[in-house]
């Protein structure tokens, strides 16, 4: 009885070695987990900024068939709140702004003139497509 009492007393707490190995496991998911992660986060964002995209391509294509062919001027007067409730956000930067030529800042590039828009950003996304190509 003696002799149990004396292993049991023995057995409190971690030696190192099992504390590295704790350590060397978690590091292992780590570097397995946080890359996977942060594609699919990517990817995410391009799908978003790929659907809001549409969601206002359709909007001008509405405004253009009830106006006569002409494009709207202004897509934050023009379209709202008659065709979208509010212009989406880019699914990258959670901008929703609206300007002529590229800054990078998020939101939209909008040519009023020919109705082109593309997202304002530089760049690829994470499948390695141009934003100027969606």
């Amino acid at each position: 009885m003696r002799r149990l009492a004396q292993l049991r007393e023995k057995k409190q707490g971690f030696t190192l070695i099992e504390l590295v190995m704790v350590i060397v496991i978690v590091g292992v998911l780590a570097a397995i987990i946080v890359p996977n992660y942060v594609d699919y986060v990517g990817k995410s964002g391009a799908s978003t900024t790929k659907a809001n995209l549409q969601m206002i391509r359709t909007a001008i294509q509405t405004f253009r068939s009830e106006n006569a062919g002409a494009y709207p001027t202004n897509l934050a007067t023009d379209l709202v709140p008659t065709y979208l409730p509010e212009i989406p956000p880019d699914g990258l930067l959670q901008q929703n702004g609206v300007v002529t030529a590229v800054d990078n800042a998020g939101g939209w590039q909008y040519v009023s003139g020919t109705g082109v828009i593309k997202p304002n950003l530089t760049g690829a996304d994470a499948y390695g497509v141009n934003f100027s190509a969606y």
